[in-house]
């Protein structure tokens, strides 16, 4: 009994250790090209965090948080990296108040933010102020991300341009995705799966956390 017990957990282990493997492999390789992304069904919504699909293979779980944060993460990646002259005014412009130690962070980095998009004027001893954006920033939403961006400036110093654009389209697209709890209606659920169909690669979110379970 004792030797078939030890087989038995002998070939467990090695399960387990083979499915790691995979799946560290999943998230560091990149995926083949001809790999497609599945015919998606939609079945329904569980706890109000995933979604339930399935397809001639079977039953897939798509966490609906890491499926929009990967949606975003491209269009904001995309943006981000082909910053153009086109701004948007402001009706009323918006004035951005900071210590002194973060001002002076922030005026080492002026160039940094403007390759994004965001200038920023003196506006007394220890304010900003904006008058325009970039086009592609979310109505509504407009003083949020000019202070999201600048906390990035203020928190990594003296940041290279590359990296910033970077930082900014995964933090950009993780506070715009969908949260845990938040309940889809069925057009709404599979709008989600059909551009997440159309992503570069539909299989992790920008962390590397795989967007779903087959």
């Amino acid at each position: 009994f004792e030797e078939k017990y030890a087989t038995v957990e002998k070939r467990k282990n090695d399960i387990e250790q083979k499915a790691e493997t995979i799946d560290d492999s999943m998230l560091r390789q990149p995926r083949k090209k001809e790999e497609r992304f599945p015919n998606l069904i939609y079945i329904g919504q569980m706890h109000g965090t995933y979604l339930l699909a399935e397809d001639d293979s079977g039953l897939y779980v798509l966490d609906q948080h890491a499926a929009q944060e990967r949606i975003n993460y491209e269009y904001y990646r995309k943006q981000i990296g082909e910053v153009s002259t086109d701004q948007q005014n402001l009706l009323v412009p918006i004035v951005l108040d900071y210590p002194t130690t973060d001002v002076l962070n922030i005026q080492a980095n002026y160039e940094t933010l403007k390759s994004v998009g965001i200038e920023l004027e003196p506006f007394g001893q220890n304010s900003f102020i904006v008058r325009h954006h970039p086009t592609w920033f979310k109505a509504g939403q407009e003083e949020d991300t000019i202070k999201e961006m600048i906390d990035w400036v203020i928190q990594d110093g003296h940041i290279s341009v590359a990296s910033f654009r970077e930082k900014t389209a995964i933090m950009m697209s993780c506070k715009r995705a969908i949260k845990a709890n938040h309940h889809l209606d069925d057009q709404q659920a599979k709008a989600l799966i059909a551009k997440l169909a159309e992503a570069e690669n539909p299989f992790n979110c920008p962390h590397g956390r795989p967007v779903l379970v087959h």
